[in-house]
C-alpha cells in the first residue's frame, strides 16, 4: 500500500496520467498528449475481485493490455496495488505488478509482485516483456519508481491544487 499525499488533492487521475508517460523513453511531458501507446490505465476505489471476469473479458475482446490501479475508496489517498490484465494467445494473464525505475530520468517498467516477470513499453507503443533486472528484485527500484511517481504528481498538481487537465471519470454500481 502507498500513501499518496498531494496536499488534499486526490491521487487517482494524476497517477494514472503519469504512469504512462514515465513508461516511455523519453519520458514526455506531463501536458503533452500521448499517441500511438497501445495500453490502458484506469483507477478504481474498493475490492478488484468481484470485477475480475468484467475487466478480463474486455481486455480479451479489446486484445489491448490494461492496468487498473486500485484504492482503498473514494476519500483515502491509499493506493492498494497494481493489477495487470494482458491478453495472451489462451486468454488472459492477470497478475499484480509494481513500478520499477532502473535509473532516474529512464522509463519506468511494471513487474510483477512476485518478481517473475517484468514489461516495459517498446518504441511501437505496445506493453512487451523484459528481464527482471536485478533492481526489481531487491526491491530499490521499486521505492525509486514510487518516488518518481509522486514527484511528477505533486509537479503536475502543484500550481493549480487540482489536476489541471481536462478528464472525466465513470462511476459504477454494483447490482443488487
Amino acid at each position: 500500500m502507498r500513501h499518496l499525499n498531494l496536499g488534499g488533492v486526490c491521487p487517482r487521475l494524476s497517477l494514472i496520467h503519469v504512469l504512462p508517460r514515465a513508461m516511455i523513453q523519453p519520458n514526455p511531458s506531463s501536458y503533452e498528449p500521448l499517441d500511438g501507446i497501445n495500453f490502458a490505465i484506469a483507477a478504481m476505489n474498493g475490492a478488484l475481485r468481484e470485477h475480475l471476469p468484467v475487466l478480463a473479458s474486455s481486455v480479451q475482446r479489446a486484445g489491448r493490455p490494461m492496468l487498473i490501479v486500485t484504492f482503498v475508496d473514494a476519500n483515502m489517498p491509499v493506493c492498494t496495488g497494481m493489477t495487470l490484465f494482458r491478453p495472451v494467445p489462451a486468454g488472459v494473464e492477470i497478475g499484480r505488478v509494481e513500478p520499477c525505475l532502473l535509473e532516474d530520468g529512464g522509463a519506468l517498467i511494471l513487474v510483477a509482485a512476485d518478481r517473475s516477470k517484468a514489461f516495459g513499453i517498446d518504441g511501437k507503443g505496445e506493453l512487451v516483456e523484459r528481464p527482471v533486472p536485478r533492481l526489481a528484485r531487491n526491491g530499490n527500484g521499486i521505492d525509486r519508481a514510487w518516488a518518481d511517481l509522486e514527484r511528477r504528481m505533486f509537479e503536475l498538481v502543484k500550481d493549480t491544487g487540482c489536476f489541471p487537465l481536462g478528464s472525466w471519470e465513470l462511476h459504477l454500481e454494483p447490482l443488487g
